[in-house]
């Protein structure tokens, strides 16, 4: 079977390979059967494109110069892959590979010291996370836009898990239970998938900081007591409904998107104890009432985009005090008044504001007098 690729990115990351320390701390030369198998997988390649694995002579492949990221245009199936024991980190991502990885066999037997593995956007169709993903105790697992599909799999040893990207896949179920075990994950990006629940089944470890669910079809209704933690959290596309909740002290999120949703009600004066937040997007759904004059208190925020709602009254005058604000849009809601005059509001362009019911003042033409 021959293994095909055009690759995009990086193919193989040699500087991941395990070397072991001399008693002295000097490096050793890396192991005989690592060395063999690395010029084996040289061999298998009929184009690199890069010229990387010109560099990959001598007996040190660990300290001798052996570039690690070497681009391949196709070759025979690369078994010896498997037999790299020392092998911390596999990357396959961003390829085209056409044909599926050796015998799932070999890969169950070999790698005993792989820690992380990045098959994202590589050609490789799977169909199921492979047994011999599964069942490791492992720190990353990306496998974004490899055709998996179905449920949500267990883990047989979630706990090692730091962070998991399964994004731009097919997966329809499991999601409430499937990060709860995941002790030590940080990181979980599950985004432009088939799925659906009910957002406040969906269980959390408690030290997770970065959650990305966008593009699925997620119902429910927002609540604020997931993780303290919580810095990125990104629900956009999904089919949420109900109002934004009132937020306490201590939720400090820095990325909040919850666009493209179903989102009623009125955005709740309490969002200024986010005091992190630096990125708030509600765009394009159904949020009526007001813009709060605490929002001029969120000094650190930078992007926010109310776009596509139901917002009425004025532009608050408070927002003058956000100093770092590098996008602000306003368009295609009922806002009406005369706009904050000053920096940094004035500088965002006309489209900003408009498709509103009056709104006036640069950057749109000035205020009519009474």
């Amino acid at each position: 079977m021959e293994f095909q690729s055009r690759v995009l990115g990086s193919l193989f990351f040699l500087g991941c390979l395990s070397c072991a320390e001399s008693q002295t701390g000097a490096a050793a030369a890396c192991a005989t059967a690592d060395r063999a198998a690395l010029l084996g997988f040289k061999a298998q390649i009929s184009k690199d494109t890069t010229g990387a694995m010109a560099t990959w002579v001598g007996d040190d492949c660990c300290g001798g110069g052996w570039e690690g990221r070497p681009d391949s245009g196709g070759g025979d199936d690369p078994e010896s892959i498997s037999q790299l024991h020392n092998l911390w980190n596999l990357n396959l991502s961003r390829n085209q590979l056409t044909n599926p990885l050796p015998d799932e066999a070999l890969f169950d037997k070999g790698l005993m010291s792989i820690l992380s593995i990045d098959l994202s956007y590589s050609g490789l169709s799977f169909g199921m996370i492979p047994s011999w993903i599964r069942t490791r105790p492992l720190y990353d697992v990306h496998l974004a836009g490899c055709n998996l599909q179905g449920a949500l799999p267990n883990f047989t040893l979630p706990g090692s898990l730091r962070s998991i990207d399964l994004s731009s896949n097919y997966f329809k179920t499991g999601i409430q239970f499937f990060l709860q075990g995941m002790i030590s994950l940080e990181t979980a990006k599950i985004s432009n998938n088939l799925l659906h629940s009910d957002i406040s089944f969906i269980r959390l470890p408690d030290q997770i900081s970065f959650v990305d669910l966008h593009s699925n079809h997620l119902s429910g209704i927002l609540s604020n007591d997931k993780g303290r933690l919580l810095e990125v959290v990104d629900l956009s596309q999904n089919q949420i409904s109900g109002s934004i909740p009132e937020f306490n002290a201590g939720h400090n999120p820095k990325v909040l998107k919850l666009a493209r949703n179903k989102i009623s009600g009125q955005i709740p004066s309490s969002i200024s104890n986010l005091e992190k937040l630096q990125k708030l997007d509600i765009s394009r759904n159904k949020i009526a009432g007001t813009i709060p004059i605490t929002l001029g208190k969120m000094v650190g925020l930078q992007w926010i985009d109310l776009s596509v709602n139901e917002i009425v009254g004025k532009i608050p005058s408070s927002l003058l005090e956000i100093k770092g604000l590098r996008y602000a849009n306003f368009r295609a809601n009922k806002l009406c008044g005369e706009i904050p005059q000053g920096r940094p509001v004035t500088v965002f362009p006309a489209a900003a504001y408009a498709h509103n019911l009056c709104l006036c003042g640069k950057p749109l033409p000035p205020c009519r007098e009474e």
